[in-house]
């Protein structure tokens, strides 16, 4: 067939260039990243933490630090055993972990059930300690309770009164308009969408129902997106978003390096998280929460979690979340230890306040009702009044709830109803745990060290603060007629005492908001630090 037209003949062959060039050339524009490539980005954190840590290897670091920081340490453990497998031991880190849950108390059910699953990385699943969080109902628990719960059954756990389709039921129940989940509201968000979609992952191919609804989760995700590749979190962009939603694309078989629908101005989901990657001297020195920020510990874990799960993705290997088993050995005492029920017994035979008072304020009616026949002044009236009074403050100390010192404080927190996940908590003083002048201050400058807590709807960081005050007996000074309820003084260290521009500071997630403690409300997975500083405003980056 010849062509006539000249212009039909250029029209040809301009297309033919623009197939056969964008076919070769369209590969090489997404940045493809090999297992080689992520393990680097792996080895670059662990590298980071050995050095902080100033441990010879890994396995001192897994005996040493991390067995000192268990409780706030773990998703290190997580990333480290599926990551590393059994190049190290984890016996030392297990009998250290164990003797931990079984000690605890006060935490999330999310939190405990996190514990069980670490359980099963170490061959531990048959622990009383894991018994006991199997058989606790989830209705009421909040979504995380739902999503660790699913994490469960998927590494072969039974729990007592729930099944997986139960969970997912309950799960795809709580999906928002925009097909995206969120702790609470109607806006989702793409952490808590990441979290679902990578509990859910196990039943994608089997189940329509899942399938269907995690398309379009993943779909909601990538609208979720900026022009720039980038993810906010109440307003801001951070790589511990893009991190989640690693992890949940890798356990659908997803590659987050490549997917085009994750790939936004020219960055796909690995180029976001290593654009907030630290450098000192050439060497990896952390990640920061926000660009060009301080090193964050949370941005830090959580980049080495989507990188382990990226590479097990790439590998051929299980998702992040349905763990190796790895044989470790401990004690059966420690496993299964003995009930000890002495504090309870001798909770339940102290006598309580409310029982003395009354018995105080009987005692003392009737003395002054013999007083006043004694005295012959028994009038009717008085008789009736005296009578009213006591049995006035009779009724008022049984409908008030009052509790000693012993029972108020050093108890642990209740479960929270409608719980909404935890955050960490530390309280330290180190710029002045050299300067003397102050018996209260601690030789290592740590009031509290990190401490896991669990969150409600709303629950700030004042309320936090005084939670952790209460349980753990921390003197708390603070002044609530002030904007942003001031905090005064903490373990009996005040502001002005070491200088005029000396006090306690809070951050949250590596960064001094903007607004008091009592008006931040916190979010799953938040840290939170509050420090004494010797520059009020000015260390912190204030006015």
């Amino acid at each position: 067939m010849k062509f006539r037209s000249p212009l039909i003949y250029k029209a040809i062959c301009a297309f033919l260039c623009i197939f056969i060039f964008g076919t070769i050339a369209a590969p090489e524009a997404i940045c493809a990243y090999s297992g080689d490539n992520i393990s680097s980005y792996i080895e670059e954190i662990i590298a980071y933490n050995l050095n902080k840590a100033d441990a010879e290897d890994v396995q001192a670091w897994i005996n040493g630090d991390l067995c000192n920081e268990i409780g706030g340490g773990d998703w290190y453990i997580i990333a480290l055993s599926q990551y590393l497998g059994d190049t190290v031991e984890y016996s030392t880190y297990a009998k250290a972990f164990l003797e931990y849950v079984n000690s605890v108390s006060g935490q999330s059910l999310s939190t405990y059930q996190k514990y069980c699953l670490i359980l099963k990385a170490f061959g531990c699943k048959e622990t009383s300690f894991a018994l006991s969080v199997c058989q606790r109902e989830l209705s009421g628990q909040g979504i995380m309770s739902l999503v660790y719960g699913l994490h469960m059954l998927n590494n072969g756990y039974t729990l007592s009164a729930s099944d997986a389709n139960g969970i997912i039921d309950g799960l795809i129940s709580r999906v928002n308009e925009d097909g995206g989940w969120a702790l609470s509201g109607k806006k989702s968000d793409a952490d808590v969408t990441a979290m679902v979609i990578t509990a859910l992952a196990p039943f994608y191919k089997e189940n329509v129902t899942v399938k269907a609804a995690v398309d379009r989760a993943v779909n909601t995700l990538s609208l979720m997106q900026g022009e720039n590749g980038e993810y906010k979190s109440y307003g801001v962009e951070n790589p511990e978003s893009a991190s989640q939603v690693v992890v949940a694309l890798s356990s659908l078989g997803i590659d987050a390096g490549a997917d085009e629908r994750f790939i936004k101005g020219g960055k796909s989901l690995i180029d976001v998280i290593l654009s907030y990657k630290l450098s000192k001297n050439g060497y990896c020195s952390g990640y920061s929460h926000v660009k060009n920020g301080d090193v964050n510990g949370m941005a830090t874990v959580q980049a080495l979690c989507a990188f382990v799960a990226y590479h097990r993705f790439l590998d051929g290997k299980t998702p992040l979340y349905i763990f190796d088993t790895h044989s470790v050995e401990v004690s059966d005492g420690l496993l299964n230890p003995p009930v000890d029920d002495k504090e309870e017994n001798k909770e339940n035979n102290s006598p309580s306040y409310k029982k003395t008072v009354c018995i105080c304020v009987t005692g003392a009616a009737i003395a002054a009702l013999v007083l006043l026949f004694a005295l012959k002044r028994a009038r009717k009236g008085n008789v009736v009044l005296l009578i009213a009074a006591a049995l006035g403050i009779i009724a008022l100390v049984l409908f008030t709830d009052i509790k000693s010192p012993d029972e108020y404080y050093g108890k642990p927190m209740p479960p929270k109803e409608n719980s909404t996940g935890t955050v960490t908590i530390s309280i330290s003083c180190d710029a002045i745990k050299n300067a003397g002048g102050n018996d209260y201050v601690p030789k290592d400058g740590v009031i509290l060290p990190i401490t896991q807590a669990e969150i409600a709807q709303g629950e700030t960081v004042y309320d936090i603060l005084v939670q952790a005050a209460r349980q753990y007996k921390i003197h708390l000074d603070n002044d609530t007629a002030s904007a942003g309820a001031y905090i005064k003084g903490i373990g009996y260290i005040y502001h002005f005492d070491f200088g005029e521009l000396s006090g306690w500071v809070y951050s949250v997630n590596g960064e001094t908001p903007s607004v008091g403690c009592d008006k931040y409300v916190l979010k799953d997975g938040d840290v939170i630090k509050w420090e004494y500083t010797l520059e009020l405003g000015i260390a912190k980056g204030g006015d």
